[in-house]
C-alpha cells in the first residue's frame, strides 16, 4: 500500500482463514491489527508472527503491521501507517472475509501508546 500524497508506504502481513462456502458462505470474522514492540528500533519477533497465529487460532483474521523503524522515520509516520492499514482492511473486508465493524488493534511494549 502506498499513499502517494503523503509519500507513505505501509507494509503488512495478513494471516487470513478461508471461508468454506458450503458451510457458511456469508461468514465475516473479526480482525486484529498487531503492532509488535521493539522500541521503534526493531520489530520484536516474539510479538509478531506468534501473536498473529494465536489470534488466528482464536478466530480472528490477523494483520501484522510492519511499521517504520528506520532512523529517518519519526512519529507520526507510524500512526499514519496504522491508520492506512485499518482503512485498507475495511476497504477489502469482503476479500478478507472481515466484519468491517469488528476491527481491533493490539500493540506491545513501546508501541502500545500508538494503538
Amino acid at each position: 500500500m502506498e499513499d502517494t500524497q503523503n509519500k507513505l508506504t505501509v507494509h503488512a502481513m495478513g494471516y487470513v482463514m478461508d471461508t468454506i462456502p458450503e458451510i457458511d458462505p456469508n461468514r465475516r470474522r473479526p480482525a486484529i491489527i498487531i503492532c509488535p514492540g521493539g522500541g521503534y528500533h526493531r520489530l520484536s519477533p516474539r510479538e509478531s508472527e506468534p501473536v498473529a497465529i494465536q489470534m488466528l487460532a482464536l478466530g480472528y483474521q490477523a494483520f501484522l503491521l510492519q511499521y517504520s523503524v528506520d532512523a529517518e522515520s519519526f512519529y507520526p509516520n507510524q500512526l499514519f501507517q496504522l491508520a492506512h492499514l485499518v482503512r485498507y482492511v475495511r476497504q477489502h473486508a469482503m476479500e478478507f472475509t472481515v466484519d468491517p465493524e469488528k476491527i481491533v488493534v493490539a500493540g506491545f511494549s513501546a508501541v502500545g501508546h500508538l494503538t
